[in-house]
């Protein structure tokens, strides 16, 4: 396949997925056709399963190819593809440490692992069957934010061995986890008094110009649902699955 035929991202805006897939083209310096689309229309989504046999984006072709509609797979992809500007190093545990960033920062934002599992399971909780619908809610909530005050807690540690996420310099993994990090800031989480490092990692990077670029194209809905948190580290662990507020970003 050759690298000047016609690249065409679908993206949904306020999509998580979308904006990471976005920057990591940006970052590259790939010329590529913007095509928005509103999962509300069905239009749109006969539209999308028409071109990516999917009913919702991201959806990135490459000439007649559909590639990817997973964040991973598309970011390795236009990395190694696309030669210019390396975002993913070439030794073997650069690489791997950069990968496995990606994939940490995936099971925030994107996929079952936190996104359309989540409610089906506290639908299916049977442990609140006793308790008033409101207590349960206000019970899981709470169980909710205490995971993401966790979470936090992992990449605020990651940024004490570099600027950037994976290291000293800007990386695949930062594609994936900056718009997971925009859409918890824009719905209220204060990074300041608890994650200073965090903090001083967004105001670097909202500033960089593939980020302002693709911050033309996506608007996310200001619900303000992080407003209040609770204090690090009150949990022993995350366990498998990540879940609960994350779950808000999948389709985000």
């Amino acid at each position: 396949m050759a690298s000047t035929e016609e690249m065409v991202l679908y993206y949904e805006s306020g999509s998580t997925p979308c904006m990471s897939i976005m920057l990591a083209l940006e970052e590259k310096g790939v010329s590529y056709t913007k095509k928005e689309v509103n999962t509300e229309k069905d239009e749109d989504v006969a539209m999308l399963e028409e071109v990516a046999d999917r009913d919702e984006p991201p959806a990135l072709l490459h000439g007649d190819n559909v590639l990817f509609d997973e964040v991973v797979p598309a970011c390795l992809y236009l990395d190694k593809f696309f030669g210019n500007n390396r975002l993913i190093p070439e030794g073997a545990a650069p690489r791997a440490h950069v990968i496995k960033r990606m994939l940490q920062a995936q099971k925030i934002g994107v996929g079952d692992t936190c996104i359309d599992e989540y409610w089906e399971d506290d639908d299916e909780d049977d442990d609140d069957d006793d308790m008033d619908e409101e207590k349960a809610d206000a019970l899981d909530e709470k169980e909710d934010k205490e995971e993401l005050a966790e979470e936090l807690e992992h990449w605020e540690f990651y940024l004490k061995q570099g600027t950037y996420i994976a290291g000293s310099e800007f990386t695949m993994a930062d594609c994936v986890f900056i718009p997971v990090l925009t859409y918890l800031v824009t719905n209220g989480l204060d990074l300041t008094k608890k994650y200073p490092l965090l903090h001083k990692y967004y105001t670097l990077i909202k500033e960089r110009p593939s980020v302002v670029e693709v911050g033309k194209y996506h608007t996310i809905d200001e619900e303000g649902i992080f407003k209040e948190m609770p204090a690090t580290g009150v949990l022993g662990g995350l366990g498998d699955k990540v879940k609960g507020f994350f779950g808000k970003l999948g389709k985000k």
